[in-house]
């Protein structure tokens, strides 16, 4: 027998893409972004204090950080998307089963 192959999880580019799409049914203003921050580790900042325009387009003052820093995003205090863990709850891939974003929304 074949092993039935895994959808691979969404990446945190397919997740920000999701949320600034869906802006009238996903409030940024109660999502959080944990990245980690070179010198200090893992961090976290409301996903409206980012940039996500190109990274290299953006000047010096401006915070944004590479997207494969992103380790979670958090609606409220609910873990919506976490890299290391392979949860998946914006799309319901993986471990989150099918489980999505509008499902968080809706039960918090």
């Amino acid at each position: 027998k074949k092993k039935k192959k895994t959808p691979a999880m969404k990446t945190a580019e397919d997740v920000i893409k999701r949320i600034l799409w869906d802006h009238d049914n996903i409030d940024q203003k109660c999502l959080t972004v944990g990245y980690i921050d070179r010198f200090k580790g893992l961090q976290e900042k409301p996903f409206y204090g980012f940039s996500w325009d190109n990274i290299v387009e953006l000047d010096y003052y401006t915070f944004a950080i590479p997207k494969h820093r992103i380790e979670y995003f958090k609606y409220k205090s609910e873990i919506v998307w976490h890299k290391s863990r392979l949860i998946d709850n914006v799309f319901g891939s993986l471990n989150g089963g099918r489980t999505t974003i509008v499902d968080v929304i809706k039960s918090l």
